[in-house]
């Protein structure tokens, strides 16, 4: 007789109150992707100045009530949750202490990919696109560019319009006008 094992997929609710229970805590660096735990890369130090440049820009540009989440849970789906690099929200009454942004809040969202290029482009991009969210840029550190995805088809889990920027260039958020960013800025240099 042949036994069938089936995996155990976890829920976002689920993940939640593992958290909560202390099961899982901040030194534990995972998401949850399909109901799955997959563990988070560490973040180098080009990284971590990436980050902290994207997160100065838009601190200083976003419209008032606009919130710059940095490295913190977005829910995509039900069994999605991601922590990108850098998530620009909605104004929200709550100021996003109740529960964790979804999709509709969601203005723009920023991976920075240094060793997780292709998981992000392949993996998180997509969910992001079949959940409706807007806007993702990756910055790609290896190959000193940025990627712009926007507008999401939802039923193909892809962008329908990609661009790529290289330095020199400047790139702006379709749906943040005003905060128009200089590739070399964000790229910066590795000293």
């Amino acid at each position: 007789m042949t036994t069938l094992l089936t995996k155990r997929r976890f829920s976002v609710k689920e993940f939640i109150k593992m958290v909560d229970a202390g099961i899982l805590t901040k030194y534990d660096r995972v998401e949850l992707v399909d109901g799955e735990f997959i563990e988070m890369a560490p973040i180098g130090d080009y990284h971590a100045g990436c980050v902290d440049e994207l997160t100065h820009t838009f601190v200083r540009t976003a419209p008032e009530g606009v919130r710059v989440r940095v490295q913190g849970p977005l829910q995509v789906d039900s069994l999605t949750e991601f922590e990108p690099d850098l998530a620009v929200l909605r104004p929200r009454h709550d100021n996003y202490t109740t529960s964790r942004p979804t999709p509709p809040d969601i203005l723009l969202v920023i991976e920075v990919s240094d060793s997780t290029i292709a998981y992000d482009r392949n993996v998180k991009i997509p969910k992001y696109a079949q959940a409706g969210v807007p806007e993702v840029w990756q910055v790609n550190l290896q190959h000193d560019l940025v990627d712009s995805y926007s507008d999401p088809d939802t039923d193909t889990g892809r962008y329908r319009n990609v661009r790529r920027f290289l330095r020199g260039q400047t790139i702006t958020p379709t749906l943040l006008p005003n905060a128009t960013l200089n590739v070399s800025d964000i790229l910066m240099s590795q000293v």
